[in-house]
């Protein structure tokens, strides 16, 4: 299925990489650890050698394997000089984290239809931006960047939810481990410049993990 690569990446970049505790790439990438994420996990960022002991690189052009996904938790001013580094990289899935976009008026409603606009030209499918993207209890796979002990991941289950604000989904992952009730996937997709709910649920309609 053609969204595979949001759910279950084998490797991915994740742009902005820091172990700065108070940037959310760093909650990111401790999250992924934590949940036992067997992906490579890629850092970007040129101010930085290696982050929690992984090689971190100047620039998506550097990184001479497949990337499957990238991850973008960079200043929305940023983001277009990075997708221009996706189409030269072969990237063609991205989870932009980052707000500033049409949610804030003129300024950020431009950037987004640049981004539109590359992604159309280029091929290059994405989720966001001004979201907590993706995760997926059987890949053991995460973008949202709140730490688990904060709030608690839930069990493994068949539920799925799609959701495009990143609060309410938050306030359904502390319900539904209150409530003992296993999930399967949960995806906020915040401004929906890309990927929306229509492709999402006919991705889920053909997940085996997914009943309700």
């Amino acid at each position: 299925m053609y969204l595979d690569k949001f759910f279950n990446p084998q490797s991915i970049a994740i742009i902005g990489a820091t172990e700065d505790p108070q940037n959310i790439t760093s909650t990111i990438i401790q999250n992924l650890f934590e949940m036992g994420f067997k992906g490579r996990v890629l850092p970007v960022n040129p101010h930085h050698d290696k982050v929690f002991g992984l090689k971190c690189y100047s620039s998506l052009l550097d990184i001479k394997e497949k990337i499957d996904l990238s991850v973008i938790a960079i200043s929305s001013s940023h983001v277009i000089e990075i997708l221009e580094q996706h189409i030269g990289s072969g990237i063609k899935n991205s989870i932009i984290i980052s707000g500033g976009f049409a949610e804030i008026g003129n300024k950020g409603e431009a950037i987004e239809e640049n981004v539109k606009k590359i992604c159309r030209e280029n091929g290059i499918r994405v989720i966001g931006p001004n979201c907590l993207g993706v995760l997926d209890n059987y890949s053991n796979f995460s973008t949202f960047f709140l730490p688990w002990s904060k709030v608690k991941r839930p069990s493994k289950g068949y539920l799925s939810i799609l959701s495009q604000s990143g609060s309410y989904s938050i306030s359904m992952l502390d319900m539904l481990s209150l409530e003992g009730i296993g999930v399967s996937k949960l995806v906020s997709y915040g401004n929906r410049a890309d990927v929306g709910e229509s492709e999402l649920i006919e991705y889920l309609t053909d997940d085996e993990s997914t009943k309700v």
